[in-house]
């Protein structure tokens, strides 16, 4: 499968380090999801919205001419300001959820679905890119 790059920058596709990525979505994935286990107080609705939040995110949206833009962008600002983009997004989530009095609970239920679709995500551009050798 051809990589989504589009600038000469390194090309950071599942398919390039595959177990590399496969550990380290299942790791995060395992993280919080034995927190969750932990609390007891799951919910599995907000976990399917954000498994459901995240496959949009990454199948359709990310398809469209929109979706090709930000991509665009998101590359062509270099590695620094990722995570500089990444932090303020994350800073907003906890921020949030902290400032409307949101159950952490919540908020880690929706992360977990989403994390379960990015590793969804990984191991289909992986097994994608291998039949198609």
């Amino acid at each position: 499968m051809p990589s989504n790059t589009t600038s000469g920058s390194r090309d950071f596709s599942p398919e390039n380090r595959p177990v590399f990525n496969l550990l380290m979505a299942g790791l995060v994935t395992v993280s919080i999801g034995t927190g969750l286990y932990g609390t007891g107080d799951a919910s599995p609705a907000l976990a399917v919205a954000g498994f459901a939040a995240t496959g949009v995110g990454l199948g359709p949206v990310s398809s469209s001419a929109f979706g090709r833009r930000v991509g665009e962008w998101f590359e062509a600002i270099g590695g620094a300001a990722r995570v500089g983009v990444m932090l303020v997004v994350a800073t907003g989530v906890v921020t949030a959820t902290l400032a409307l009095d949101v159950p952490v609970v919540w908020t880690q239920s929706a992360l977990f679905g989403s994390m379960l679709a990015l590793n969804c995500y990984v191991v289909y551009r992986i097994a994608s890119h291998r039949l198609q050798r």
